[in-house]
C-alpha cells in the first residue's frame, strides 16, 4: 500500500502576533500598567462568580441559614462525611434522633427566632442566653472555656450596644473579659440577625489565634470564618486574597487587610457588613499602623453619612486615654472599668528579701517557710474571680 505523506510546513508567525509584540515594547509604562489591571479585574470577576451568591430576601436581609438544617461533617478520624441536623438551639443530632428534633423544630421555628432576637427579661441578665446566645452556644463556652455568666460590668457594657445598635468604645484593664463583649454581639449579628462581621486584629498572630478560638464555638452550626492577612493563604493566589466571599460570615484581618476588604466591597456596591470590631483600638495613636484604624473608621463614618449604610463599631482597649475625644468623633457610647476581676498582688525582689507593695518583708530566698506562705497567698488571689 502507497501512503501519501503530507509535505512539513514551516511555523509561520503571523504579521499581528510580530506587530502586537513589538508594540507591546514601544507602548508607555502607564499604559501597560492599566492592561495589567484589567486583566487583574477579569480574573478577580470570574473569582467571585466561582463563589456562591448569598441569597436575600425581598427586604435585602441575608437569609443564609446557620441552625435549623441539615448539614455534612467531616469525621476527624475517620474523614468520613457523616449527616447532622443542627437544631434552633444550635447543637448537633444524628440518628433517629435528629429526625425527632428536626420535627419539633419545624413546628417552633418562627416562634424561637423571634424570642432570640427579643432580649428575655425573664432570664438573669448576667447570664448569655438573657443576650440571645442559642444554648448550644452557651454549652461551648462552658464546655470550652468555663464561661457561665458575665460579669456585671459587661452586662451594663452590653445594654449600651444590643438594644440601640450604637458605636461603642469601651476601656477595660487586660483579662478582664473585653472581648467576650464583642464576641456577644458579634455572634447576635451573625447568627439571628443573619449579617456579617469584620474582626480587626493588629497582629498576624491574634488573628490566627481568634480564627480558631471563634472556629471552636462555631463548629457545630453552619458558620464560616475566614483569616485575611499579608501572608495570604496558601490555597488561593494572592491576587484575590482581599476578595470576601459571600460564603463567609466572619472575616479576621488585619487593619491594612481591612481597608482592602472595604475599598473591594465599596467598588463592588456590595456594603453587606453591618459589624465591624477593633480590637487593641489604643493602637490608633501610634505613628506607624494607627493610621490605618483612623481610616478604616474615616470610611464607615463617611458612608454612613453619604450612603445610609449602617455600621455598627464596637472599639475595645486596655490603656487609651482622651476616650471621650474619640467616642464624641465615633459618635459612640462610652463604657470605663478600672476593677479588674482578678486582682493583682505586686511583689518586689531587693537583696534576697521578698517585699510587699508597702515594702515590708514578706519572705526571703532562704526562707523556706514564709516563701511557701507567700505562694499560698498568690495561688489564693488568682483563684479570686
Amino acid at each position: 500500500m502507497n501512503i501519501a505523506y503530507a509535505p512539513r510546513r514551516a511555523l509561520v508567525i503571523p504579521s499581528s502576533a510580530k506587530y502586537s509584540t513589538k508594540r507591546k515594547r514601544q507602548l508607555p509604562a502607564r499604559i501597560l500598567k492599566e492592561e495589567v489591571k484589567t486583566r487583574k479585574a477579569k480574573v478577580m470577576e470570574a473569582y467571585r462568580k466561582r463563589g456562591r451568591v448569598r441569597l436575600k430576601d425581598k427586604h435585602g436581609n441575608n437569609i443564609k441559614q446557620h441552625f435549623g438544617i441539615w448539614k455534612y461533617f467531616i469525621h476527624a478520624s475517620t474523614a468520613v462525611k457523616e449527616k447532622f441536623y443542627i437544631s434552633l438551639d444550635c447543637q448537633k443530632f444524628k440518628g433517629f434522633s435528629a429526625s425527632k428534633v428536626a420535627k419539633r423544630d419545624k413546628a417552633m421555628k418562627h416562634e424561637y427566632i423571634a424570642n432570640l432576637k427579643s432580649i428575655r427579661t425573664e432570664e438573669d441578665i448576667d447570664s448569655l442566653g438573657y443576650w440571645g446566645i442559642p444554648y448550644g452556644i452557651c454549652l461551648k463556652f462552658d464546655k470550652l472555656f468555663h464561661i457561665k455568666k458575665l460579669y456585671p460590668w459587661q452586662s451594663e457594657c452590653l445594654s449600651l450596644a444590643i438594644p440601640s445598635r450604637a458605636n461603642l468604645i469601651y476601656s477595660v484593664p487586660t483579662s478582664g473579659g473585653k472581648s467576650l463583649v464583642a464576641e456577644i454581639v458579634m455572634l447576635r449579628a451573625v447568627l439571628i440577625e443573619k449579617r456579617r462581621a469584620l474582626y480587626v486584629l493588629p497582629y498576624i498572630s491574634l488573628v490566627a489565634e481568634k480564627a480558631e478560638y471563634l472556629k471552636k464555638i462555631t463548629e457545630d452550626i453552619n458558620a464560616k470564618i475566614e483569616q485575611f492577612h499579608g501572608l495570604g493563604n496558601a490555597m488561593r493566589s494572592q491576587l484575590v486574597d482581599n476578595i470576601w466571599s459571600p460564603n463567609v460570615d466572619v472575616a479576621l484581618a488585619t487593619p491594612e487587610k481591612a481597608n482592602s476588604i472595604l475599598n473591594r466591597l465599596v467598588e463592588e456596591c456590595n456594603l453587606d457588613i453591618t459589624y465591624v470590631i477593633i480590637d487593641e483600638f489604643h493602637l490608633i495613636a501610634e505613628p506607624n499602623r494607627g493610621g490605618q484604624i483612623e481610616v478604616l473608621l474615616a470610611k464607615i463614618l463617611a458612608l454612613e453619612k453619604m450612603k445610609g449604610v449602617r455600621v455598627q463599631v464596637v472599639a475595645m482597649t486596655a490603656t487609651i486615654s482622651q476616650l471621650e475625644v474619640y467616642s464624641n468623633w465615633m459618635q459612640a457610647s462610652m463604657y470605663e472599668n478600672v476593677n479588674r476581676p482578678t486582682p493583682l498582688t505586686e511583689y518586689v525582689l531587693c537583696e534576697e528579701k521578698l517585699l510587699n507593695s508597702s515594702f515590708e518583708e514578706v519572705g526571703s530566698l532562704t526562707s523556706k517557710s514564709k516563701n511557701e506562705t507567700v505562694c499560698q497567698e498568690l495561688s489564693v488571689d488568682s483563684n479570686v474571680g
